[in-house]
C-alpha cells in the first residue's frame, strides 16, 4: 500500500511542479512547488527511496507531510518551497528502526549542516523538521512496539 501511495504522491509532486499550477502561499501547496526540475526530482527520489527500501507506512508518511507543511510558516526570513522538510521529518520518524542510531543521526546531521552551508537551501527549516520528526517518531515507535508485543502474547 505504501508503495502505491508514495508513487501516486511522487507523480503528483512532479506533475504540479512541472506544470506550475500550484499557487504560492497556501500552507499545504508550498510543499508541491519546487525551484526547478532537479530540486523536484531529488526530493521525489528521496521519497521513493525511503518508502520502497525502508518500508515506511502511510501514517509515517502523512505525519511527515503534516510536519513539513505546518512548519513552513514559522516566520522564516525567506519563502520556503519544496518537499525536503517533509523528507527530513520522515527520516527522523523512521530513525528509531535503524540499528546504528548514532551513525544514522550523524549522517543526517551532516546533510543538515550541508544544507545550512548552501545559500539557496533552507537549512534551519530542515533542522526544525528533523527535530520535530524525532520527537513525533518516538511515541509512534513505542506504540508500534507495544502493539507488536501484544500480538506476540496473543499468539502464545
Amino acid at each position: 500500500m505504501i508503495k502505491n501511495v508514495s508513487l501516486v504522491f511522487s507523480l503528483f509532486v512532479v506533475a504540479l511542479s512541472v506544470c506550475g499550477v500550484v499557487s504560492l502561499g497556501s500552507r499545504f501547496s508550498d510543499i508541491f512547488v519546487h525551484g526547478n526540475i532537479f530540486h523536484c526530482l531529488a526530493n521525489v527520489w528521496a521519497l521513493l527511496y525511503v518508502c520502497f527500501l525502508l518500508k515506511t507506512d502511510v501514517t509515517e508518511l502523512l505525519l511527515s507531510v503534516i510536519i513539513g507543511a505546518s512548519l513552513l510558516y514559522l516566520g522564516w526570513p525567506y519563502h520556503i518551497v519544496g518537499l525536503s522538510g517533509c523528507l527530513y521529518a520522515l527520516y527522523a520518524i523512521i530513525s528509531y528502526r535503524v540499528r546504528n542510531k548514532k551513525r544514522y543521526h550523524l549522517v543526517m546531521s551532516c546533510f543538515i549542516l550541508l544544507s545550512m552551508l548552501i545559500p539557496q537551501f533552507a537549512g534551519m527549516y530542515h533542522l526544525v523538521c528533523y527535530i520535530t520528526g524525532v520527537f513525533v517518531g518516538y511515541p509512534i515507535y513505542k506504540i508500534k512496539q507495544y502493539v507488536r508485543r501484544r500480538k506476540d502474547i496473543r499468539r502464545k
